[in-house]
């Protein structure tokens, strides 16, 4: 499992040092939510894409480990990855914030409370739960460049609307970057009929679904390649 785990480390090694300076940079002023939700997906697409590109899987089926298992520890290293992102998110918003009180007043930057990251991350944990069966299921380039290419136009929408947002409820200069992640959160939040925690107890639920699902795709292949 650990040496699994490692491997997928390895694939996205580049890509997650990006992501958290990223995340480290933006959060100072910038609603990183958007970015957190783009590149959580867009890194796990990679995996995939790599190991399609690389034959990974055609390598790993000759080793004495299950398919089960495979399945299972690229699930528990999305879950700690996606994880550790928004933690990373979340204790930097909160550094900025109140860092910046003394010097600026504290409605210049964001705080994200417990329910947006809840909810944020409930999102995330969604998408994931309906893409990754599909990347098992079809094993293609063009469907991960797809996926892709949703999730980039989300991310466009997102941006848009929060801009929207911000615009509509402008208070000065030093405001629009508050005003569009408050605008973000909000209107993500507005169809949801339920709490953020209700959404992201259901969001692991259907996670560890999926990763049920994912492994029962691949035991009924011939092989993996």
């Amino acid at each position: 499992m650990l040496s699994l785990l490692k491997k997928d480390l390895v694939l996205n090694q580049r890509q997650f040092i990006g992501v958290s300076l990223i995340i480290l940079i933006t959060s100072f002023s910038f609603p990183t939510a958007h970015f957190y939700i783009f590149f959580s997906c867009i890194l796990t697409s990679n995996l995939f894409m790599s190991d399609s590109k690389n034959h990974v899987n055609r390598f790993l089926q000759s080793l004495p480990v299950s398919k089960s298992l495979i399945v299972k520890s690229r699930f528990i290293y999305i879950l700690l990855e996606t994880t550790f992102f928004i933690l990373l998110l979340w204790g930097i918003n909160a550094v900025a914030f109140y860092g910046n009180a003394s010097k600026f007043p504290w409605e210049q930057i964001y705080l994200y409370t417990l329910n947006d990251i809840l909810f944020v991350f409930g999102i995330v944990l969604i998408i994931q739960a309906i893409s990754i069966p599909l990347y098992y299921k079809f094993d293609s380039v063009l469907l991960v460049n797809s996926m892709q290419g949703i999730v980039g136009a989300i991310f466009l929408i997102t941006i848009l609307f929060g801009v929207r947002a911000a615009k509509a409820n402008f208070e000065g200069e030093h405001f629009f970057a508050s005003q569009m992640t408050k605008g973000l959160m909000e209107w993500l939040r507005s169809p949801v009929p339920f709490s953020p925690v209700v959404l992201f107890v259901c969001s692991l639920i259907l996670f560890f679904v999926s990763m049920k699902g994912s492994k029962e795709l691949l035991k009924n292949t011939t092989r993996m390649d």
